[in-house]
C-alpha cells in the first residue's frame, strides 16, 4: 500500500514513460519532459519556444466507488484518488517570413505523448524502459505492489472547462490534452476500531447457531442431447428431455437447481458440475429460462430448513423438439413436445415458406398438422418456431 507520496510517484511515473517511450522528430537529439504549472507564452512574436511536454496536475478527486474498500491485511480503508493531467506540449519555430511562430513541433510532441498513453493504459510492475538505460522499472518504487494498478485514460473535458483551467492560471489558452490517472491509494494512518465482543449469554438464555456455508457460482452452461450418441453442446439452446449441466464452483449435491419457478434435484454433483434433466413440466416452456443453483441448511432443535444462498443467474433457451414429420397427401404431420402455445407467435418452417400458427389445421404442444404450401418435388428442411424459440433439428420432408 502507498503512502502520502502516491500522487507524486504517478507524476513521475508518467514523466518516466513518456522519456522512455515518445517518438521524436529527427531534428530533436533529446526531449524534456516537465512535472510544472504550464509556463507563460514567450511574448516575441519571432522568439524561438524550446521543445518540452509539461504534465500539469490541476484536480484530484476521490474515487466513490472505492470509498469503503476493503484490502486484506489493512485495518482501515485507503484514501482512493483519480489524477486528472493537464498534457501541453511547447516548440515553436520562428518563420522566415511574416511576423508569427509556427507550433508544428508542439502539434508533434503533442501527438507523440498521446500515442505513448493509448499505446499503455495500464503501468504494471512488469513495464520496463526501452531506452538507456535499459530494464529499469518505470512504475516509481512507491507504487510497486499496489493493490489497484495504475489506469489512464483520455478524459472527456469539454473546451469551456479547459479554458476555464487556462483563465485561472492567467495564462493563453494553449491546445493540451486531459487525462485521468485511477487509482492512487493511500494508506491511512488512523488507528483501528474493534467491536466490543459479544457477552456470554445466561445459562437458560438463547443460544446461537453458525452455520458456515458458501454461495455456489455458475460460471457456464452446457447441454446433453437426449438422444444417443448424447452429444454435449456450449450453445445454451435445450428440449424436454435434455440434460442441463451447471459448471462453475461450490456445486454440491445440497445445492438445488431452480429453472424459472421449478426447483429440481440435481442428478450428479462433484462440486464443480451439476446436472439435471429437463422435465416436461407446465411450468417450462418455449423461450428464455432463467437458471440458477438454491442452497439451503438446517438450524434450529429439531433441524428445519431455511433459505440459503443463491448462484448468480444463467440463462438458456428452451426451444421446441420435432420427433417426427410425415406427409399425407397435401397435409403435413409434425409431432414432438411443446410445439405450440396458446396466445404466443407459432410458426413452421418448411424450407423457405413460413406457415404461421393460426393457418395450422390443428395444433397441440404435441402436435401440429397443416396444408403443405405450394413446393416443387424434393426434400425440404422443417422447422418449428414457438414464442420465439426455434428448433434446434432441422427434419427432412421429402415432397414427391
Amino acid at each position: 500500500m502507498s503512502d502520502y507520496q502516491a500522487i507524486g510517484a504517478v507524476s513521475t511515473t508518467l514523466q518516466r514513460l513518456l522519456k522512455d517511450r515518445m517518438e521524436l522528430p529527427s531534428s530533436l537529439p533529446g526531449l524534456q519532459v516537465t512535472v510544472s504549472t504550464p509556463s507563460p507564452d514567450p511574448g516575441n512574436g519571432q522568439s524561438v519556444e524550446e521543445a518540452r511536454v509539461n504534465l500539469f496536475l490541476y484536480q484530484v478527486t476521490e474515487n466513490g466507488a472505492l470509498k469503503n474498500q476493503e484490502i486484506p491485511g489493512q485495518e482501515q480503508p485507503p484514501l482512493s484518488l483519480n489524477l486528472h493531467y493537464l498534457i501541453t506540449a511547447y516548440g515553436t519555430m520562428a518563420e522566415a517570413e511574416g511576423n508569427y511562430v509556427n507550433e508544428t513541433l508542439a502539434h508533434y510532441l503533442l501527438g507523440s505523448a498521446m500515442r505513448v498513453l493509448h499505446d499503455n493504459p495500464v503501468i504494471t510492475d512488469q513495464l520496463t524502459t526501452v531506452r538507456e538505460p535499459m530494464g529499469e522499472p518505470i512504475l516509481d518504487p512507491v507504487l510497486i505492489g499496489a493493490f489497484e494498478q495504475v489506469s489512464i485514460s483520455l478524459d472527456p473535458v469539454s473546451l469551456e472547462s479547459l479554458s476555464d483551467v487556462w483563465s485561472a492560471l492567467t495564462l493563453p489558452y494553449r491546445l493540451s490534452a486531459a487525462y485521468a490517472v485511477s487509482v492512487v491509494q493511500i494508506e491511512s494512518q488512523q488507528a483501528p476500531r474493534y467491536p466490543k465482543p459479544v457477552g456470554k449469554p445466561p445459562d437458560a438464555g438463547p443460544r446461537l447457531t453458525v452455520v458456515t456455508f458458501s454461495a455456489p457460482v455458475i460460471d457456464r452452461l452446457r447441454i446433453r442431447r437426449q438422444e444417443p450418441p448424447h452429444l454435449e453442446s456450449t450453445a445454451p439452446y435445450a428440449r424436454i428431455g435434455d440434460t442441463l449441466m451447471l459448471l462453475g464452483s461450490n456445486l454440491t449435491r445440497d445445492v438445488q437447481v431452480q429453472i424459472g419457478a421449478l426447483t429440481l434435484p440435481p442428478t450428479i454433483s462433484d462440486g464443480q458440475r451439476l446436472e439435471v434433466a429437463i422435465l416436461d413440466d407446465a411450468g417450462l416452456q418455449p423461450g428464455a429460462q432463467p437458471v440458477s443453483g438454491l442452497r439451503d441448511f438446517m438450524v434450529g432443535d429439531p433441524p428445519e430448513p431455511r433459505p440459503g444462498l443463491r448462484s448468480n443467474q444463467a440463462v438458456f433457451m428452451l426451444v421446441p423438439r420435432v420427433e417426427t414429420v410425415s406427409l399425407a397427401g397435401n397435409e403435413v404431420t409434425i409431432a414432438g413436445t411443446r410445439l405450440f402455445m396458446e396466445a404466443k407467435p407459432c410458426q413452421t418452417i418448411v424450407g423457405n415458406e413460413v406457415i404461421q400458427g393460426a393457418n395450422y389445421l390443428s395444433a397441440m404442444p404435441t402436435q401440429i398438422r397443416f396444408t403443405l404450401p405450394a413446393l416443387d418435388p424434393g426434400t425440404y428442411a422443417v422447422q418449428v418456431r414457438v414464442n420465439g424459440a426455434e428448433s434446434i433439428d432441422e427434419w427432412p420432408l421429402i415432397v414427391p
